[in-house]
Formats: C-alpha cells, structure tokens, sequence
C-alpha cells in the first residue's frame, strides 16, 4: 500500500501509512522499505536518504517528496 500510494502520487496516504508503520513500532521495516520505495518510483532522492538519521518526520517527508515528485524510472 506504501509504494502504492507513492506511485501514484497519494502523499496523504504515504504518510498516513508511514505514521502507522511508525506507531506499531514497525520502524525497521518502515526504514528498508522506504529506501527501497526511493530508488524504485523516484532514484534521485535515493540520494538524499541519510543512513544515520531515521524518524516519522523523514520518512514522512521522504515518502511525500517522492509521491509528489516527477517518477524516474530509468
């Protein structure tokens, strides 16, 4: 639902469903997958994932800026 939500630009429910992962204390999951879900729908802001700093409000932010941005699938 995540990368669903991301590819097809719903960033509300990216962030509902990141916040939710969050809460349920699903955070690793949440952490891989968010990584992933970059490089997949939008690589250049795979760029921009720090490996040393992860909390709700940056994967919320990461997940919004990606559903929002022009996908880069190549």
């Amino acid at each position: 639902m995540l990368q669903k939500a991301v590819r097809l630009g719903n960033s509300k429910l990216a962030a509902q469903v990141a916040g939710h992962l969050f809460s349920i204390d699903d955070r690793s999951w949440l952490y891989n997958r968010t990584a992933v879900i970059l490089f997949e729908e939008c690589w250049p802001l795979g760029c921009v994932f720090p490996p040393d700093r992860f909390d709700l409000a940056l994967a919320q932010e990461l997940l919004v800026n990606a559903a929002q941005s022009r996908k880069a699938k190549d």
